[in-house]
């Protein structure tokens, strides 16, 4: 009887234990990192996307191309340039910031554009 009350009494300072340390905020703060994460990788690629395509219309071989054609060229010599060492980090940085601010402006104006519609 002594043993299942201690049992019982363990459990409950595990859990209250469990209530004081961070271990809550980690439960909350991990599915929500994970959603931030999954922005920022639509983000890049649809900024990789636009990058490509704004690259290729400057070749001119692959002006009269089409779409596909030039945002796989693009795509390809970004790729390159990103391989270079300490270039290559500095391009992907300024590569995630323009692609974040691409998509915060396209939601910004889609979000216009809706509340024009129902204003």
């Amino acid at each position: 009887m002594i043993l299942l009350a201690w049992h019982g009494q363990h459990w409950k300072n595990l859990f209250a234990n469990a209530m004081n340390n961070s271990s809550i905020r980690e439960v909350v703060g991990i599915p929500f990192i994970l959603i931030v994460a999954i922005f920022v990788l639509v983000a890049l690629a649809i900024g990789v996307t636009i990058v490509s395509q704004i690259i290729a219309e400057q070749i001119r071989p692959t002006a009269d191309s089409a779409d596909w054609v030039k945002a796989g060229t693009g795509a390809f010599l970004l790729i390159s340039m990103l391989n270079i060492p300490f270039i290559g980090f500095v391009l992907f940085v300024v590569l995630l910031l323009f692609s974040l601010g691409v998509t915060t402006s396209l939601i910004a104006s889609l979000l216009r554009r809706r509340k024009q519609r129902t204003g």
